[in-house]
């Protein structure tokens, strides 16, 4: 005998309702840590674990991919040429693609991808195992890419704004990242400057602007560098970290936090170098 529809009803609600959420990082959010095997350890017959803390102080761009995924085997070349090598060509030893298995192939599976693929940046195995963490319920689905910028903070996170077949927008990572990578002049060829000095140029401008910042005082200092609109509402982060004496450069594609381009407008730059705070008007053409 069947059990009638509201105790069908009745129970499913009960399975739906005793499932947890997954906790999947948005931007703004601490990334969370996770211990997954690398391909190919230098080592034959070992594994070399890695965790986030072995990509600590870079850039971290997250393929979430799945070894057949045809989606992912499309943008892979790209992702190989225009970020891993793109980045290490102009900003090196600042940028880490790190690729994740969430198909949970095996060695050999993940191997054919990497070599059909010519990628050379570092591939993780079983991604969606529980085991060192799930991917899949920490940093969301595959095809799928997260920024995590040098403090350890997730900056853009594809999945959140783009269905699946359609997450791979060069743009918006590039965008993103160049928000977070710096091409700091250590030994400037020009005159050490005089005063504490913010600007950007050009002033207007579209796409991409360079946030200068000039640090006269010495040793070199701890540094933010913000983007507010014109309530005070915190809108990008620039730059996060230390400074040498001279003029320090940082490219600024002039997204929000979550790597989107902002609205047209007049918005406040913010450096703080140790206890001097300096404001700079910004303004971004549509």
């Amino acid at each position: 005998m069947r059990p009638p529809l509201l105790a069908c009803v009745a129970a499913l609600l009960i399975v739906v309702l005793a499932t947890p959420a997954a906790a999947i990082v948005v931007p703004g959010d601490v990334a969370p840590d996770f211990t997954k095997n690398q391909l190919d350890s230098p080592s034959f017959g070992q594994v070399t674990p890695r965790t986030l803390a072995d990509y600590a102080g870079k850039v971290i761009v997250f393929f979430l991919l799945g070894y057949g995924c045809p989606f992912c085997d499309a943008a892979a070349e790209s992702v190989e040429a225009d970020i891993a090598d793109y980045y290490e060509a102009n900003f090196p030893g600042q940028v880490q693609v790190v690729g994740v298995d969430l198909w949970d192939g095996t060695a050999v599976e993940l191997r054919g991808f990497r070599d059909v693929n010519g990628i050379t940046f570092p591939l993780l195995l079983n991604g969606s195992s529980a085991t060192g963490g799930n991917f899949s319920t920490l940093y969301g689905t595959y095809d799928n890419y997260v920024v995590v910028n040098k403090q350890g903070i997730v900056r853009y996170h594809a999945a959140l704004g783009w269905s699946h077949g359609n997450r791979y927008h060069l743009n918006e990572i590039r965008g993103t990242v160049d928000s977070l990578v710096s091409s700091v002049v250590g030994a400037d060829p020009e005159p050490a400057p005089l005063a504490f000095r913010l600007s950007s140029t050009p002033n207007p401008a579209r796409g991409v602007r360079t946030v200068e910042l000039a640090n006269p005082a010495g040793p070199a200092s701890s540094a933010t560098v913000t983007v507010h609109d014109v309530s005070g509402r915190r809108v990008a982060t620039v730059w996060e970290g230390t400074i040498p004496v001279g003029v320090s450069r940082f490219p600024w594609a002039q997204v929000d936090v979550s790597g989107h381009p902002l609205p047209p407008g007049v918005y406040l730059i913010r450096a703080r170098i140790g206890a001097r705070h300096l404001i700079h008007r910004a303004i971004i053409l549509p």
